[in-house]
């Protein structure tokens, strides 16, 4: 992977969390404004069950992952994976149909989280030996 590739991984996954946060907060006004449940977002939603606090630092995350933060980077995708497991056991019972939308979702996502990932250790990797070579 080259640093323009890792800038590229890393650009993803903090505009993928970045664009989920403002359409996060239009989906629980949207659900309340047409009378929808908001599970029915679910599948699209990140932050999802815990609302506000998880909004906070999903938001902090997001911005040092833009900062090529390797940590926040791990984090994001933990706080995810976190998420995506207690939405899966809050949706156990609507249907299959739902569940396998979701576990689609879910795992396009997480492989992008997980590019993020890559690319931020990428990218630090390659400054290093760009700034010892000079």
């Amino acid at each position: 992977m080259d640093i323009n590739q890792a800038e590229k991984n890393i650009k993803r996954a903090w505009l993928l969390s970045a664009i989920a946060i403002p359409a996060f907060i239009a989906s629980i006004y949207l659900s309340n404004i047409i009378k929808i449940n908001l599970y029915l977002f679910m599948p699209w939603l990140f932050p999802g069950i815990f609302m506000l606090p998880e909004l906070v630092i999903v938001s902090v995350l997001t911005f040092m992952v833009r900062k090529k933060n390797r940590v926040a980077a791990v984090l994001l995708l933990g706080v995810y994976i976190l998420d995506r497991g207690f939405t899966y056991l809050w949706l156990y019972v609507f249907g299959t149909v739902f569940i396998i939308i979701w576990l689609c979702v879910t795992l396009i996502w997480g492989l992008i989280f997980i590019q993020g990932i890559r690319g931020t250790f990428a990218y630090h990797r390659l400054k290093g030996t760009m700034t010892s070579e000079s």
